[in-house]
């Protein structure tokens, strides 16, 4: 089956030169045309150096104007000028302040050895702990407890810090037998007395920080007043706690054979009181307890104490 047969169109080609009626610039025109670009560049720096000229120029003229009106005043209207003796001036040479070798202040001033002792010894008792408890205490030792009463203070000081701590009375109670066998005796300051030892001076401290609660006992009651409700309770708890924190360093100096027994059954009795028919205050009895579980063991393998305990429970 045939059909028509398709006719070829005819292609037309284009001859023209187009190179020939666009030719490429030459290279002066190329150089022209860079220069046209910088001229603006040119034209601005060149404006910017013509006005920093300019400036220049004023302030010179004025800085001479300025000096010329200052020369024309009379002379005790002139500006002060500058010299090595004004304190405005600008060529005054600076002189730095130099730091005394030893300055001086009012707390050092006013502080004495047993001052320099006992602060020496507080720092040493807030970083000790069994970690550290030997550097510590060869410390301790070379603090300068050289004086009866410098030694009163610085167990004073144990004490206080143990109570405040009595989870580590164990430590300080070791603390004091260690210092007793290392620090020497000191001569009493009054004449014919025995010489000032570790151990009496503890023993005495002991004795009359336990006996001082009652003091403050006796405050307490005498505040009835409604506004002194506050201050009661709180004072109470104070007593309560430091009560506790000096029965538990007793009992570990006990154990430490640091104390006698007497002092220990001195303690008993005044926690039961003196009425042996009415039954002893509630907190105590809480001490009583605490003290028991430290020492009860060597207190019921001793003779002395069960005829102690007779005589205090039947008077």
């Amino acid at each position: 089956m045939g059909g028509p047969e398709p006719v070829a169109l005819p292609v037309e080609t284009d001859s023209r030169d187009w190179r020939a009626r666009h030719p490429p610039p030459p290279l002066q025109a190329i150089v022209q045309q860079q220069q046209l670009q910088r001229t603006p560049n040119k034209r601005r720096n060149d404006r910017n150096e013509r006005n920093e000229g300019d400036r220049n120029e004023n302030n010179s003229r004025g800085f001479k104007d300025q000096t010329d009106v200052q020369a024309s005043l009379p002379l005790q209207q002139q500006p002060p000028q500058p010299s090595e003796n004004n304190p405005l001036s600008e060529n005054r040479a600076v002189t730095t302040i130099a730091k005394a070798a030893n300055p001086w202040s009012a707390r050092r001033g006013a502080q004495s050895e047993k001052e320099k002792v006992f602060r020496t010894v507080k720092g040493i008792l807030n970083k000790l702990t069994p970690e550290k408890y030997d550097l510590l205490l060869e410390q301790m030792m070379q603090a300068g407890i050289s004086s009866a009463e410098i030694l009163q203070g610085v167990i004073l000081l144990i004490f206080d810090k143990a109570v405040l701590e009595p989870n580590f009375c164990s430590m300080y109670a070791q603390l004091c037998v260690n210092l007793s066998k290392e620090l020497p005796e000191f001569p009493s300051e009054q004449a014919g007395e025995k010489p000032v030892t570790f151990r009496r001076v503890l023993l005495n401290t002991c004795q009359e920080e336990f006996e001082g609660a009652d003091a403050l006992r006796g405050e307490i009651k005498q505040m009835t007043k409604q506004e002194q409700v506050r201050d009661r309770v709180d004072k109470e708890k104070f007593v309560k706690l430091r009560t506790l924190g000096k029965i538990k360093l007793i009992g570990e100096l006990f154990k430490q054979k640091m104390l006698p027994e007497k002092i220990v059954h001195a303690c008993i009795q005044e926690l039961l009181g003196s009425d042996t028919k009415s039954a002893p205050a509630e907190e105590n009895v809480e001490v009583q307890c605490q003290l028991f579980s430290k020492v009860g063991k060597r207190l019921e393998e001793s003779a002395q104490s069960g005829v102690a305990f007779i005589t205090i429970l039947h008077g």
